[in-house]
């Protein structure tokens, strides 16, 4: 009881991410982890009153049985699964998509969980806070590389840390990708790296754009995408031909010069006969 799980990476796992099985494991704070791409439940809470707030659960799958009594999850994001047990459990904030089962779960005979601000695709006996599943839906899915890429190109500089938590949430957002950005290790107070210093870097992670406008804190590739587009070089339409009047040509000109003398002369004879 009242631990802090926090900044944490939790991956691979053959039975879930983050499990508080125990009912009681009540009054913990679940804060700024990834638990994505486990085997089994992302986040699950089988107790009360805990706090799981600005977390990422993504892409977790159905787990297995290491041995036959085993307990597994079904690929849920976060699940409040212990029926009647997994009570008033606030979530805030959370990024939760893709995955193998439901993205936020609760036992039916639950009471007092509730939430808001958190963005999902699918839910079972969840609302958040005047929304009926969560405030917002996933977003399409952006290819990590591809968006690395372009930030770097464009001349984009992250300056972040190794012993910082959101930097290291920073990173996981991009996965292998990350190795694609401009990325500039501020060090510790015992070792400060000087760059940091000189282009005027506060908390961090910092996003610096092309102009040298700061974007402090943990990014999703979503913004980050917006971000980018306000450098990304719009397709010119192609130049459409204005069609003028045009002026006869010099020889035309002439041709219908001599046809009105012609006309002139024979008009003339014609009066003297």
């Amino acid at each position: 009881q009242h631990a802090r799980i926090t900044d944490n990476h939790v991956y691979g796992n053959g039975q879930g991410g983050i499990i508080l099985r125990c009912r009681t494991s009540n009054y913990n704070l679940v804060e700024g982890n990834n638990a994505s791409g486990n085997y089994g439940d992302g986040i699950f809470i089988g107790s009360e009153y805990n706090k799981v707030w600005n977390n990422v659960v993504k892409n977790n799958m159905a787990g297995f049985k290491v041995k036959s009594k085993d307990t597994v999850g079904d690929g849920d994001g976060i699940n409040m699964g212990r029926n009647r047990e997994s009570n008033n459990n606030e979530l805030l904030s959370n990024e939760v998509c893709g995955n193998e089962g439901t993205d936020i779960e609760v036992e039916p005979d639950c009471v007092g969980n509730h939430g808001k601000d958190n963005t999902c695709d699918t839910t079972s006996n969840h609302d958040d806070d005047g929304a009926t599943g969560c405030t917002n839906g996933c977003p399409e899915e952006l290819n990590a590389e591809q968006l690395a890429r372009e930030l770097k190109e464009q001349g984009w500089v992250v300056y972040g840390a190794e012993g910082c938590g959101a930097c290291k949430k920073q990173k996981t957002e991009f996965g292998d990708a990350f190795q694609h950005v401009n990325y500039v290790d501020c060090g510790n107070t015992e070792n400060p790296n000087p760059a940091c210093k000189e282009a005027g870097i506060g908390p961090i992670p910092c996003w610096v754009s092309p102009n040298g406008t700061h974007h402090t804190g943990y990014k999703n590739l979503v913004l980050l995408s917006e971000l980018a587009s306000e450098y990304r070089v719009e397709e010119q339409p192609a130049a459409v031909p204005i069609s003028t009047p045009t002026t006869p040509e010099f020889g035309s000109v002439l041709a219908m010069i001599a046809v009105i003398a012609v006309t002139v002369i024979r008009h003339k004879r014609k009066k003297r006969r």
